[in-house]
């Protein structure tokens, strides 16, 4: 049961840790397609 647990807590933690990856990816693309149409 504990054991569960800790494996639910490991999973959320690299869910939450893929997206918030994920969602500064996509920051740094939005940043990189907007210096690059400015630029133009």
């Amino acid at each position: 049961m504990s054991t569960w647990k800790l494996f639910q807590r490991r999973c959320y933690d690299l869910l939450s840790h893929k997206y918030s990856l994920l969602i500064v990816l996509v920051a740094f693309t939005c940043i990189f397609v907007g210096i690059v149409h400015f630029g133009e």
